[in-house]
């Protein structure tokens, strides 16, 4: 016997299923139009032996436009691109999306913070964050 699933996604989430209707029925250049491509980067976080290294996916972003700190334990990276539609020209189609960005990553107590480097190269700004020397929390005390 087929029990009956009274819940009906359809009806208790119409927009969500219009969402998804929508973008399997268009094509791609209707659903760049739309405009909802999301302003949070991609990011990749790799762990090696003596570090880890965080890729940040920003293509058509300069190194001047981001800004990368350290407060309170988490690393904060944010970017105000400045690039964009040239006011001389006339688009037939402008699909480039060159928003501001912010993403945030907690630290923890393994990264040496003050060794943190980044560089960017082909639309990918790697942050390099050291790891802590473990041995700096062991501390040998002495019996009187």
């Amino acid at each position: 016997m087929r029990s009956r699933n009274r819940f009906n996604t359809v009806q208790a989430f119409p927009p969500v299923n219009k969402f998804f209707h929508d973008l399997a029925n268009s094509s791609a250049s209707d659903v760049a139009d739309r405009e909802f491509v999301a302003s949070r980067p991609s990011a990749n976080v790799i762990e090696l032996d003596d570090r880890f290294e965080l890729q940040i996916a920003a293509p058509g972003v300069s190194k001047k436009d981001i800004a990368i700190e350290v407060k309170e334990g988490t690393l904060l990276v944010s970017a105000t691109p400045q690039e964009g539609k040239k006011e001389n020209v006339k688009y037939r189609k402008y699909e480039f999306d060159y928003s501001s960005f912010n993403r945030s990553f907690k630290l923890g107590k393994l990264v040496e913070v003050e060794a943190i480097e980044a560089n960017m190269k082909n639309g990918v700004l790697t942050i390099t964050l050291p790891k802590r020397d473990k041995s700096a929390d062991t501390k040998s005390i002495s019996i009187d």
